[in-house]
């Protein structure tokens, strides 16, 4: 296991709060896939994307990750 603290870097979008309440969802259990964590709305989404129903938070870019978030946060 390791600590990673990313010091001065801000989340993009406009909504600072939606994306770190995402980010802590997504990597609440990092082992587990992130459909287990997102929950199964995710998995239209992220098949969309190109991206594996048993893809890992810890394998996706920042910037897919704020994918993600933006689509989510858009579909409700």
């Amino acid at each position: 296991s390791a600590i990673l603290v990313l010091d001065g870097m801000r989340p993009p979008g406009p909504d600072e709060h939606a994306y770190r309440a995402f980010i802590n969802k997504a990597f609440a259990h990092p082992r587990k896939t992130l459909v287990n964590n997102l929950g199964r709305e995710s998995l239209g989404m992220l098949a969309a994307l190109g991206l594996s129903e048993k893809i890992r938070p810890h394998e996706l870019s920042v910037e897919t990750l704020v994918r993600i978030e933006h689509d989510l946060r858009n579909q409700k």
